[in-house]
C-alpha cells in the first residue's frame, strides 16, 4: 500500500485517509483538516462532492471580492462616461465658464507679459480710479 505525505504537517497517511484539494490537488490528511471519514468516503467516492484547502478558499474568497470592486468601478466607469457624453446643460454651462476663464486668464498674461515691478515706487494718492491709475503707469 502506498503513503502519501500531508501538505499540512508532511505526515505519512494512507490513501484513504488523505482528501485532495479540489483547486491546488495537494493532499492532506483528514485528521490534520478536521474531516471524518465518512465524509472522506464521500469525496473519494466521486459523488460529486469535493473538499478546498483553507489557502484554496481565502483565494477564493479574495478573487470574488476583487470581482465584486472591479464590477463596481465598471459601472462607475460607464456612469462617468455617460455623464460626459450627455448633453447635459449645466455641465455644458459649467464646460463654458472654465474655457472663458482660461481664455481670460490667458489674455491677462498676454497684456502683462512686459510688466515691470518696481519695489519702493510711492504711489499717486490723488488718483480716484484704477483706470487712472493705469493711465499714469503708462
Amino acid at each position: 500500500m502506498s503513503v502519501i505525505n500531508c501538505s499540512c504537517c508532511n505526515g505519512p497517511a494512507e490513501p484513504h485517509k488523505i482528501v485532495n484539494c479540489c483547486v491546488c490537488n495537494k493532499p492532506y490528511k483528514i485528521d490534520c483538516v478536521n474531516i471524518s471519514s465518512g465524509e472522506a468516503r464521500k469525496i473519494h467516492s466521486k459523488s460529486g462532492l469535493t473538499w478546498t484547502c483553507k489557502n484554496c478558499a481565502q483565494l477564493g474568497n479574495d478573487i470574488n471580492s476583487l470581482k465584486k470592486i472591479i464590477i463596481a468601478l465598471q459601472n462607475d466607469i460607464n456612469e462617468l462616461k455617460s455623464k460626459m457624453l450627455a448633453p447635459d446643460a449645466t455641465n455644458s454651462q459649467a464646460h463654458l465658464l472654465d474655457v472663458e476663464k482660461i481664455v481670460q486668464e490667458v489674455a491677462d498674461r498676454e497684456k502683462r507679459k512686459f510688466n515691470i515691478v518696481v519695489f519702493g515706487l510711492k504711489e499717486d494718492k490723488d488718483l480716484k480710479t484704477n483706470n487712472d491709475q493705469l493711465n499714469a503707469d503708462k
